[in-house]
């Protein structure tokens, strides 16, 4: 008995580590995939070895732990709500199926949800102390900066993918995902370099390099909603710094010449982006004006440079406007039961193929050769209210408004651990209000920065309460 038990203790001893890096490398490849068009799904496969590490660990150590998780909930009832509240909304969406115009399609968004619903469970079982969650911060961000890497090796160096864009920097057709996950990258990057360890120099360092690296990419991608989120984003970044820079330096001489420091390198790397971002257009066109005299058909494209001016004239919102109308517009065709719980899960992007508005037509010359489920409302509120009445859209607002109330307790408490989740989760809300096509429960973003909201809640809690920073079982 005693060889077996320490037979057991070694394999236990290999696996931990093993099931760490599938977890990591997992995380990592569901970013790039995200991001690229990768020709084999290598993320699918360490999905299912992620599990299979994750149950012969817990076989060996014959102790689920279930029972930490369950007194957690019982202690921590605010952050038990909002697995409740994501619970019923998904609930809510699925009832909807039943009578749904669309089944099918309707259906297709689960090949998301549920295996990202399942992911909870290693995400849990790993990051676990604030230590595992900071490596899987890490672990987004340098995804991040690997994607945009690949991207410029592509776009620059050698063409190793086909090239979704060539007046704009993305490895896939929807830019905007694209974007989104540089993001992401960009300020998990930053509030991992402040809240580690570094000497003053070499934190700043990495800093900017971070966010002029980020910065460029995200310019040149051409994704507007991205790019408007960018600038206080940065901000928030940069004040976080300056106001601990203010505070913990040894005099305020030094604290003074920190701040200058800062402020010099905040418009240099101003400078730097701009310039890069005058270099890509210039580059860009000559490479578009090539491919067109080569004889190659191409799609026309915009440029960078008239995407930042259509920030500034409004001109991003022209069709979504039109959009929310025809989505305003069928919402008042709706009786009492519509109203109440809508008419159906996939409702929102059905009527869209089926609608004779002639503003539509008027925006969208091709209206009649666009394929199947080709719109949606662009709007989540639109969206669910269509697809679900005032039952799924109250639970949908009742699921971000938690959200948002956890990042704000959180902030109260841990305000360098709440920054990044608070800003990264603002991106994905302002995307489902003006986009999205299912909602925030289709966005993977939102179940690993959701179950890391989870865990810092809970580590804060306990921290005050002076327990200590690990679930216990």
């Amino acid at each position: 008995m005693k060889i077996l038990s320490a037979a057991s203790k070694r394999i236990r001893s290999q696996i931990a580590p093993a099931f760490e890096l599938l977890y990591l490398s997992c995380v990592c490849l569901m970013m790039l995939e995200i991001a690229m068009p990768l020709p084999v799904s290598l993320y699918k496969g360490l999905y299912v070895a992620t599990f299979i590490t994750l149950g012969l660990k817990l076989l060996l150590k014959r102790k689920l732990g279930i029972k930490g998780y369950i007194t957690a909930g019982r202690r921590y009832l605010g952050v038990l709500t909002l697995f409740i509240l994501l619970f019923l909304y998904i609930l809510a969406d699925t009832v909807g199926v039943l009578y749904s115009p669309v089944p099918d399609f309707a259906l297709s968004k689960y090949l998301v949800i549920i295996p990202m619903l399942l992911f909870f469970i290693p995400t849990f079982y790993y990051a676990r102390t604030q230590n595992k969650l900071d490596k899987l911060y890490k672990t987004l961000a340098l995804s991040g900066v690997l994607v945009g890497l690949l991207s410029l090796s592509n776009y620059f160096i050698f063409e190793f993918m086909p090239l979704a864009f060539i007046r704009r920097l993305s490895m896939i057709a929807d830019y905007n995902r694209y974007a989104e996950n540089l993001f992401v990258s960009l300020i998990l990057g930053s509030f991992f370099v402040l809240n580690a360890r570094f000497k003053p120099r070499t934190q700043t360092a990495l800093l900017f390099l971070n966010l002029t690296f980020h910065s460029i990419i995200i310019t040149i991608s051409g994704s507007r909603r991205t790019m408007i989120l960018l600038i206080p984003s940065i901000a928030a970044v940069l004040l976080y710094k300056a106001f601990y820079v203010a505070r913990y330096s040894a005099t305020e001489r030094a604290a003074f010449r920190r701040l200058a420091t800062g402020a010099l390198l905040t418009v240099f790397c101003v400078g730097v982006v701009f310039a890069a971002e005058r270099g890509f257009e210039w580059y860009s066109n000559i490479k578009y004006q090539q491919v067109l005299a080569d004889g190659h058909s191409i799609p026309e494209e915009n440029s960078v440079e008239n995407v930042i001016e259509s920030i500034g004239t409004g001109g991003m919102f022209s069709k979504r406007l039109v959009i929310w109308r025809v989505a305003c517009d069928e919402a008042k065709t709706y009786g009492l039961m519509d109203i109440l719980i809508g008419r159906g899960s996939g409702y929102e992007v059905y009527f869209y193929d089926v609608t004779q508005s002639k503003e539509l037509a008027a925006e969208y010359s091709d209206l009649k050769n666009m394929p199947k489920y080709w719109m949606s409302p662009h709007n989540f509120v639109l969206a669910d209210f269509l697809s679900g009445g005032i039952i799924k859209l109250g639970l949908s607002l009742a699921l971000m408004g938690a959200v948002a109330t956890r990042l704000v307790l959180l902030f109260a408490r841990r305000p360098g651990r709440a920054l990044p989740l608070l800003i990264t989760m603002g991106l994905l809300y302002f995307n489902v209000f003006i986009s999205g096509r299912y909602g925030i429960v289709y966005d993977k973003f939102f179940y690993l920065l959701f179950a890391a909201l989870a865990v810092e809640s809970v580590l804060a809690a306990r921290a005050q309460q002076g327990d200590a920073l690990q679930f216990k079982g």
